[in-house]
């Protein structure tokens, strides 16, 4: 694995988890800066059931599911718990992100960037981060495994208000959601109405659907995204390398 990281530079990044269920952390392991002398990295999530995160990711590299240990990496991993009243600061001329909480935190234009938290308990058991990425006067919100409500998800949107660019779970159509044979309400995800409703709600400038379901092909992907711009014009279906210049 180290031999496979290669020679590419070193870097410094700040990672954010929304939760540590299997399809979110799994990653990790393969995660090739991590095996690089020099990388630090700096990742941010959860205590799970009162479980520190560290001790969750690291259980997910233990010998029985990885040939390498999580502290066996050669990157400085700094791994930090954080909880929905703190607040990510990453200060101008430093590598090393501060938190503090949320009214310590400096306004915008005393930082280069900050991370604001918000716990939603719409994703099954202990629910999920959604985070709002501020830099300058532009903002992005990931909302990912949130399930919608009845004429939207009024705490999510307030949350969400004026963001440049909502990135929000869509993960089913209205009618697999209500598939008689296999409902999914419940299961912490939502379809692509319940997106443009919190987007809409919000004043977001754009959507990003996000969290595909594994059973959408292109063609359905390229449908439902179609069928979102009716509600949400500025709509576009998540894929891979997809990128926003603000």
């Amino acid at each position: 694995m180290n031999g496979a990281a290669g020679t590419e530079p070193a870097l410094t990044a700040t990672m954010l988890i929304s939760h540590t269920h299997h399809d979110h952390i799994q990653g990790l392991p393969y995660f090739a800066p991590a095996y690089r002398a020099g990388t630090v990295l700096h990742v941010y999530g959860p205590r799970t059931y009162s479980d520190d995160l560290v001790h969750v990711l690291s259980r997910t590299m233990e010998p029985q599911y990885s040939p390498i240990r999580l502290d066996e990496l050669n990157s400085q991993m700094n791994i930090h718990n954080l909880s929905d009243s703190e607040e990510i600061v990453l200060k101008r001329n430093s590598q090393d992100p501060e938190v503090r909480t949320a009214h310590q935190a400096p306004r915008r234009s005393d930082a280069e960037a900050r991370v604001r938290v918000m716990r939603s308990y719409a994703h099954p058991k202990d629910g999920v981060f959604v985070f709002r990425v501020e830099v300058n006067d532009k903002s992005v919100v990931y909302a990912t495994d949130t399930e919608g409500y009845v004429s939207g998800d009024r705490r999510l949107a307030e949350f969400a208000e004026g963001a440049d660019l909502l990135i929000h779970d869509a993960q089913y159509t209205p009618d697999e959601y209500a598939d008689a044979s296999f409902p999914k309400q419940g299961f912490g995800h939502s379809t692509y109405v319940m997106a443009a409703e919190v987007a809409e709600k919000a004043g977001a400038k754009n959507l990003v659907l996000f969290h595909h379901d594994p059973s959408h092909d292109d063609t359905r992907l390229a449908e439902m995204e179609k069928q979102t711009r009716e509600l949400f014009p500025n709509t576009t279906a998540g894929y891979e390398g997809l990128e926003y210049r603000f």
